[in-house]
């Protein structure tokens, strides 16, 4: 955010933020720089949650328009890739943990097919309730290892596929857009106060004038001076 260029509207030449600040100017350390062009950033955007419809909105103040229009917009494209590379990333641990998962079960699954076959040749000929329910033991085992590659398999595909969607994670309603009424300073607001004051101060004088006429404050500062 703080490097990236931006090109305010009174600029020929894209300037980063501490160029825009002056920082870069200053005869001070880089981290010192970035730990101010930080706080200036972080004063100069607002974001704010809608707990009802969990909409967030961002607006950025500075002194030029257009670069508060491309700081918001570089928040967005920011919270979006990040939230993309997270994604993923979760999705390539998902995808090498089937992976894995299916291999090893693949592997015990053969293992187990070969025990059957093994069992079911050394023991042709004999008839023993104990080796019926052994190898009742084993086709169970080896159906249920079946099961869970068929699904290890298809979650596996599922995954793929999610691997080279691009998913919006958040969605963005409306682009950052320039307000054309200045937000700062609230001239109406500066207004009504400076003539709040001018009124409140015109009204103490008056009062403070009639307090000193009627007890001779006048006539004593006179006596004072003559003196």
């Amino acid at each position: 955010m703080i490097y990236s260029k931006y090109l305010p509207s009174n600029a020929k030449d894209s300037v980063n933020l501490l160029e825009f600040w002056n920082l870069n100017k200053l005869d001070i350390s880089e981290n010192r720089k970035l730990e101010t062009a930080i706080m200036l950033l972080n004063s100069s955007v607002n974001m704010h949650e809608d707990k009802e419809t969990s909409l967030i909105t961002i607006s950025a103040i500075t002194k030029d328009k257009l670069l508060s229009k491309d700081i918001v917009q570089k928040y967005c494209d920011t919270t979006i890739k990040y939230l993309n590379v997270t994604q993923q990333t979760s999705t390539k641990k998902s995808v090498a943990f089937a992976q894995n998962r299916l291999q090893a079960v693949t592997k015990e699954l053969a293992q187990i097919q070969g025990d059957v076959v093994i069992f079911q040749t050394e023991n042709s000929l004999i008839s023993s309730p104990n080796l019926s329910m052994e190898i009742k033991k084993k086709i169970e085992k080896m159906d249920l290892l079946k099961s869970v590659v068929v699904l290890l398999g298809k979650e596996l595909e599922l995954l793929k596929i999610e691997e080279v969607k691009e998913n919006q994670i958040i969605n963005i309603l409306d682009q950052p857009d320039v307000v054309d009424k200045p937000v700062k300073p609230q001239k109406r607001l500066i207004v009504i106060v400076n003539t709040f004051l001018s009124f409140l101060i015109t009204y103490v004088g008056v009062i403070l004038h009639e307090k000193a006429k009627k007890y001779g404050v006048y006539r004593m500062l006179k006596k004072e001076l003559v003196r």
